[in-house]
């Protein structure tokens, strides 16, 4: 969620979003918020804000009137672009491979397709939702490039067939 455009926010709350899993509040005027409460969000990874050592020490207005409950990471620079966080969120394991690979994600990050090119981008071999193994045994040896499109958008890693 990206507030930092807002400067007139006084009062925010986050309650109970599962998907919810990052929150920008970086605005320069997050001394303005005098009353912010991040509860139930299970999810939650990065906050953003103006001042990390104030929020997190808790002590001065009007950060000792802020809570935030779980263990988000709190940083003036902790938004990460959209490949970066989907590279975060999901596991694609062995690679390099002989045949199986398993894909993994976080809960909140759903597969869509799942497709390995070529290094030519020509598909060789595609896959539906809810994929969490993929069997490659039967491409040459080689490079490819394995794309999953998920709930959030694409990612794409080198894939290495032995």
């Amino acid at each position: 969620m990206d507030l930092s455009t807002n400067v007139l926010l006084d009062r925010v709350q986050f309650w109970h979003n599962p998907d919810l899993t990052s929150i920008n509040l970086k605005n320069g005027n997050n001394e303005n918020i005098y009353y912010l409460v991040i509860n139930d969000n299970p999810n939650l990874v990065y906050l953003q804000v103006d001042d990390p050592a104030g929020v997190i020490a808790g002590v001065d207005p009007p950060y000792d009137n802020w809570t935030i409950s779980g263990n988000p990471l709190i940083s003036e620079n902790c938004y990460l672009g959209l490949e970066e966080f989907l590279e975060f969120s999901i596991s694609i394991y062995p690679n390099p491979t002989n045949d199986i690979i398993q894909i993994e994600s976080n809960s909140f990050i759903e597969i869509a397709f799942i497709q390995i090119n070529s290094l030519l981008g020509e598909l060789v071999m595609g896959h539906g939702r809810d994929t969490h193994q993929l069997d490659v045994s039967k491409l040459s040896s080689g490079v490819y490039i394995l794309k999953v499109n998920t709930s959030s958008g694409e990612f794409t890693k080198k894939l290495v067939k032995e």
